[in-house]
């Protein structure tokens, strides 16, 4: 497993600690070599083994991992067409809490797991007080359905996310630009980027109810 280390240092002054957890997504998705969504009789799907990835309520509460989302049909449909050519970049738009941040997070899930993938996934979001969320995630082995995950949700708003993916990238495979053969990243957020380091992330995913004024896959 690549690890990131124990902490996310910005500069002499922002040390940001990483921590860890594995999870199944055995309950999430069913088995089989097409992404398919697992749900109860009443059409929920359980996300209850995220739960150690979650912001406290003393921190403000969760504003992305819910316990439990809602099945639909477009939602499999949506998950063959990200996994897909995965040389292709993908942007994921609609409305403001339609589920496409969590839908695209538990895609990432499912290739660290499923596709032996390793993927980076950093929210941004422009809400409030809401801190910078940054997810690792790297297969456990070649037969489980296990994902080791190394997070944090305590990056400063203030950093841009071309500052958090280079310092992961570098953490992990020692330089800032590694062949993006090697992981599949995602930004996940509006417009908060500056031109130049827009251009850094033309290579990741996309997830975001607009704002960027010329997305690009």
């Amino acid at each position: 497993m690549r690890r990131i280390g124990e902490a996310l240092d910005f500069d002499s002054t922002t040390s940001v600690r990483i921590q860890a957890v594995s999870v199944d997504i055995s309950s999430i998705f069913e088995e089989g070599s097409v992404p398919k969504l697992s749900h109860d009789q009443s059409g929920l799907i359980s996300l209850e083994c995220l739960e150690g990835i979650k912001v406290s309520a003393a921190a403000g509460g969760e504003r992305f991992i819910p316990k439990k989302i809602f099945f639909r049909k477009c939602m499999n449909k949506f998950l063959e067409k990200m996994i897909e050519n995965r040389r292709a970049r993908r942007i994921v738009v609609g409305a403001p809490g339609v589920g496409k941040s969590i839908l695209t997070f538990l895609c990432f899930l499912y290739q660290a797991a499923r596709c032996k993938r390793n993927m980076l996934y950093v929210r941004k979001t422009a809400k409030g007080e809401e801190r910078i969320s940054m997810f690792w995630m790297t297969p456990v082995d070649a037969d489980s359905n296990k994902v080791d995950i190394q997070y944090t949700r305590n990056i400063p708003r203030d950093r841009p996310v071309a500052n958090v993916f280079n310092l992961v990238l570098f953490s992990v495979y020692g330089r800032f630009h590694p062949d993006v053969a090697m992981f599949t990243g995602a930004v996940d957020g509006p417009n908060h980027t500056t031109p130049k380091s827009e251009d850094e992330l033309l290579d990741h995913d996309l997830v975001t109810s607009g704002g960027y004024p010329s997305p690009k896959s």
